[in-house]
């Protein structure tokens, strides 16, 4: 039941990249590329040794995983949750949250001033030594096809 839900909200987002917030303290759905246009990162300090490992480690595998996080009117990253790993069991929610591959802070954009917060989806791919980021609105099983069959 929970790896359905899961696939519908996945479905939902990507069918409707953006939804509407209703006023200032609504959250406005969106992918990666388009949080840009509300928030952008703060960039961070050194990161931890731990989140260097978990980075290292990731980069050494082929995979991938969709997870969700809130940036709220402060400009602060919370809620983190992985909605999925591919293959399952690549990454848990607590090394996503300690890879730091969510910055923790962001500023809001000269076309966000109302800090308009967002719930943010994001997909990575990890391949090569590499990470990539998928478009918003592309399909990640079709991406994930798409490189499989280039290599």
């Amino acid at each position: 039941m929970k790896v359905l839900l899961s696939i519908f909200i996945i479905v939902l987002i990507l069918a409707h990249p953006e939804i509407k917030a209703e006023n200032k303290d609504d959250v406005l759905a969106v992918g990666y590329f388009k949080k840009f246009e509300y928030w952008s990162p703060v960039k961070q300090n050194k990161l931890s040794r731990n989140a260097q490992i978990i980075q290292r480690d990731l980069n050494k595998k082929h995979g991938a995983i969709i997870y969700s996080y809130i940036i709220d009117k402060n400009g602060r990253s919370k809620n983190i949750k992985l909605l999925q790993a591919i293959p399952e069991g690549f990454i848990t929610t607590i090394k996503l949250i300690r890879s730091n591959l969510i910055y923790k802070k962001f500023k809001s954009s000269v076309s966000n001033p109302e800090h308009i917060p967002v719930i943010v989806t994001e997909r990575l791919v990890f391949q090569n030594g590499g990470i990539a980021i998928p478009k918003d609105e592309m399909i990640i099983s079709d991406y994930l096809q798409q490189y499989k069959d280039t290599n």
